[in-house]
């Protein structure tokens, strides 16, 4: 028995209804909603559809996250900042649900918005060639990663990111020597981005991959 003067424990809060969920989740949309239109830069907007995805999965659902990107998209133009966020958002979402076609139409539609020599093109590419190897179409999976490591306008992580894809497929292949030789490049690249820790983190494992063929 609990001591004499021992406040009594608080009752357990009643369970919620799904009708009372559903509405919290509708709620905390129209929050983010509000949120995104009050934003007065493009950089600000996809700042906020960056922190309402990640809160709307953690306190509510990935489905009302999922949704709140797909009504949002329907009200800014898909070739503005924002858009091209929104589609390599729902890119992401539809491979997490394992539906590959759909996450490449997303991504495909990015790359008819942009210019080819862009760093979101660059990027869908680099999307496109995560599907192909999802799916089992290797060679196309290194034929689009070897066109991200030899593009100019692409951020260094994913460039590096591609070139050691390249390698891994390589080996993969069962080409050790082909491996060796895609991986060393990479790691000579990586050169140009001291200081990068998401470039250093591939440049390890890399090294890994190396030092396991001796």
């Amino acid at each position: 028995p609990a001591p004499a003067g021992t406040p009594a424990a608080p009752a357990p809060a009643p369970a919620r209804t799904p009708e009372e969920t559903e509405r919290d989740w509708k709620e905390q949309k129209r929050t983010w909603a509000k949120r995104f239109s009050e934003a007065q830069s493009a950089v600000s907007r996809v700042a906020v559809l960056r922190d309402a995805g990640i809160q709307l999965k953690q306190h509510a659902s990935r489905g009302t996250a999922k949704a709140f990107y797909e009504e949002t998209l329907r009200t800014v133009d898909p070739a503005s900042e924002e858009g091209i966020f929104l589609l390599f958002e729902l890119g992401h979402f539809a491979r997490g649900d394992g539906d590959h076609a759909r996450a490449d139409e997303f991504y495909r539609r990015v790359e008819g918005l942009v210019p080819r020599d862009s760093p979101h093109a660059a990027q869908a590419r680099f999307q496109l060639a995560w599907n192909r190897k999802f799916t089992g179409d290797a060679a196309e999976a290194e034929r689009l990663f070897r066109s991200v490591g030899d593009a100019t306008a692409v951020d260094p992580v994913t460039r590096i990111a591609a070139l050691y894809a390249v390698g891994t497929l390589r080996g993969d292949a069962g080409d050790t020597a082909g491996a060796r030789v895609e991986l060393e490049r990479m790691i000579e690249e990586a050169k140009r981005y001291g200081g990068n820790t998401g470039v250093a983190y591939y440049v390890d494992l890399a090294k890994k991959l190396l030092a396991g063929m001796d």
